[in-house]
């Protein structure tokens, strides 16, 4: 059963906005209700996403400061607060997934937090072999957001790193970059992770029965 593109908006949000039964159904632990659903958007995959975040004015933060924002502010990624049944919301989801262009995610912190928060991870330092070079080390910028990179990195942290990155998240949702008709889901619990992935066509079997 292949998913029409026209329905994946939609069971994105019923699903994102806790609307869903599904996703209750398949969370290890549960979203507090003040959670709030946010995105990390890179607009340098789609540039129309630096337009429409000034055309609908959601509230969002880039995740680049100083010169760097200035410089980079058409490409660079943005935390976005998400509104259910907004302009911004609407098209993001009508237009962004599948090509690798944004994480979702739920958290009760405030956009400012979570902001300060993902800033620490934007930039890495490159290893070097010789230890003679480690004040002259490299940084780049680690586009950890990007669902690719993220399915990737994520299942490598140690167990203190993973819940370094989660302590402010509730959940994070992001497609599978090799079957954009999978979703998988993270959360941290006390002691071990939490990865689940699930299929937008159970979605809608599920949403139906």
């Amino acid at each position: 059963m292949q998913v029409e593109k026209k329905n994946i908006a939609e069971l994105l949000q019923a699903t994102y906005f806790n609307t869903s039964q599904s996703l209750s159904e398949t969370l290890e632990k549960a979203i507090p209700e003040e959670s709030q659903v946010y995105a990390i958007v890179d607009s340098a995959r789609n540039n129309e996403i630096y337009h429409y975040l000034h055309t609908y004015e959601p509230d969002y933060c880039c995740l680049y400061w100083g010169l760097l924002e200035k410089k980079l502010a058409t490409v660079a990624p943005y935390l976005v607060k998400l509104e259910k049944n907004d302009y911004f919301t609407q098209w993001l989801l009508n237009n962004s997934y599948g090509d690798h262009q944004f994480i979702l995610l739920r958290s009760t912190y405030t956009l400012e937090a979570l902001t300060e928060h993902f800033m620490q991870y934007i930039m890495v330092t490159l290893p070097t072999e010789d230890s003679s070079q480690l004040e002259k080390q490299k940084q780049a910028l680690f586009a950890f957001y990007d669902p690719r990179v993220f399915v990737s990195w994520i299942p490598k942290l140690r167990k203190q790193d993973a819940h370094d990155f989660f302590q402010l998240l509730d959940l994070i949702i992001c497609e599978n970059p090799k079957n954009i008709e999978e979703l998988i889901l993270y959360q941290v619990g006390e002691d071990k992770w939490y990865i689940k992935n699930m299929f937008l066509k159970d979605l809608i079997n599920k949403e139906h029965t």
